[in-house]
């Protein structure tokens, strides 16, 4: 007898030890205040990230889930935008740009062909191509940020030029000429111009303009019409511009320490003339994002210089309307053979991650041609599932302080819910000189990059808790899928270490009830 309660201690001791073997062996080892999701063992290639839950840096705008260009016009069937729209819907894409854009080789306000018209009679204005595209917006439940490059050169009458846009206007918020009674709620931003700095060579060697036909002079009269004119049919419309380019300085694509010096002209001017100025847009394209932070943190120590020039804000936000890694046109070149995969994928959450840390307020990716996050044959590319993970900021989007990526693409970002009861991260391992190895810019970079990483996460309120924690993965054969789930005991402090492949995207999710 004695010797068959000796056996049942021991077997009752083996099953102890074996199950908890086994939670080591998931991955999951808990305790009062620290839990360890172990996924990895700490290495060189191994980046920590610090994430206290305590620390609020800013509420995120859901305007960062925004895409423009997605699609073109010459990529939609018999011009589907419904069902062009339906599927941004999916993806979790909160905010489309509209853009309506004049002709270069025809250059003329679209929506108002005779420029000598009567500005005040309906029947001078075609908003047809407008409206196909707000309705298709509108019925897929998707904000709006409107993008007017509608002139190339100055008008002969700016006072005109103001008319005609106050009836654009008018005709998207108030129902005139058979049009819509949108909000600032509808529209999010309205934004004027489309790189006016832009000089481009032409195969004859001659340096031109590509966009704006005109002095900087002349450009910045235009901008303030045309901002006077939103803002005197509803002032609760955020506008902004000008779409620079190259807003900062730039020596062999190394950006530099300071603004152009026509950026400071048109703040200026902004502001001597007393137009409105709600956000600073510029457009970046490139694969780097220590060059993407740069810039951001360059134009907003300018910005700041100017704080009463944004009626809502104060000091204007920044708008990055126009970016991505490689600008989607054929014959651009080898980095475009990231765009459809997980390389493009991981490159745009990192550049986005690195703009959004340094206070960006608005995001468009410039999805188009061959950059799409749908494929012309229907199918979703990694890109589609990583806007699908961001669409998270939806259910939670209070910025935590957390440590820096390592500066050359792995990058995360915290943020929880207003409610405390949830915490996502935004995990994206890219690695700059790795890809330029990959698609043959460099030769032999022999790049190193993170293999896993190991998160930190303190003060957290979740003593005695249950957490369920989720794992989402996005790469080229995860479309964002659930790769690992449980349920945990919570505490201060969790630790969560995971293997992460090169490129790929994570997003981990946790939450209490």
């Amino acid at each position: 007898m004695e010797q068959n309660k000796i056996l049942k201690t021991i077997l009752v001791i083996s099953v102890i030890i074996l199950s908890f073997s086994l939670l080591i062996g998931l991955g999951i080892i808990l305790s009062e205040n620290v839990i360890a999701v172990s996924g990895s063992v700490k290495s060189a290639s191994s980046k920590t990230i610090k994430i206290d839950f305590n620390s609020k840096i800013r509420t995120l705008p859901l305007e960062l889930i925004g895409i423009f260009g997605q699609p073109y016009l010459s990529q939609i069937p018999d011009k589907n935008f419904e069902e062009s729209y339906k599927k941004l819907k999916e993806a979790g894409i909160y905010m489309v740009d509209l853009q309506i854009i004049t002709d270069e080789k025809d250059p003329k306000i679209p929506y108002f062909t005779d420029f000598n018209a009567d500005a005040e009679k309906e029947e001078n204005y075609d908003f047809t191509s407008i409206d196909k595209r707000v309705k298709a917006a509108v019925n897929n439940g998707l904000k709006i940020q409107l993008s007017v490059d509608d002139i190339n050169k100055a008008p002969s009458d700016y006072d005109k030029y103001g008319k005609i846009v106050e009836h654009l206007i008018k005709h998207l918020i108030e129902g005139w000429a058979d049009g819509f009674k949108l909000t600032s709620s509808d529209i999010r931003l309205v934004i004027y111009a489309n790189e006016p700095d832009l000089v481009i060579t032409t195969p004859q060697g001659e340096k031109v303009q590509a966009f704006w036909q005109g002095t900087s002079d002349e450009f910045n009269k235009s901008y303030v019409a045309f901002a006077k004119a939103v803002k005197s049919v509803n002032k609760d419309l955020p506008v902004g511009g000008p779409a620079y380019a190259f807003p900062v300085s730039e020596t062999n694509n190394v950006v530099g320490d300071s603004v152009n010096d026509y950026v400071v002209t048109f703040l200026d001017h902004v502001k001597e003339n007393g137009a409105p100025l709600d956000y600073f847009s510029w457009h970046r394209y490139g694969f780097n994002p220590g060059e993407f932070s740069k810039t951001m943190k360059v134009i907003k120590t300018e910005i700041a210089k100017y704080s009463t020039l944004s009626p809502l804000y104060g000091t204007p936000k920044i708008a990055s309307d126009e970016w991505d890694m490689a600008m989607g046109i054929g014959g651009r070149g080898p980095q475009l053979k990231g765009l459809t995969n997980a390389w493009g994928a991981a490159a745009r959450l990192s550049n986005l991650i690195a703009m959004t840390r340094n206070g960006l307020g608005a995001s468009t990716l410039a999805s188009g041609f061959e950059a799409n996050i749908i494929k012309s044959n229907g199918s979703s590319t990694p890109s589609f599932y990583m806007f699908k993970g961001l669409s998270k900021l939806k259910e939670a989007n209070i910025l935590l302080s957390s440590s820096e990526g390592d500066g050359k693409g792995f990058d995360a970002m915290s943020v929880k819910s207003e409610d405390g009861k949830k915490v996502v991260i935004f995990i994206s391992n890219f690695n700059a000189n790795k890809y330029e190895e990959k698609i043959g810019l460099k030769k032999s970079a022999n790049a190193s990059y993170r293999t896993s990483y190991d998160i930190s996460l303190a003060n957290l309120p979740w003593s005695g808790k249950k957490v369920s924690y989720s794992r989402y993965v996005i790469d080229d054969s995860n479309n964002f899928k659930l790769s690992e789930s449980a349920i945990l005991k919570g505490g201060k402090k969790m630790n969560i270490s995971e293997k992460i492949a090169m490129p790929q995207i994570q997003v981990i999710v946790l939450s209490v009830k």
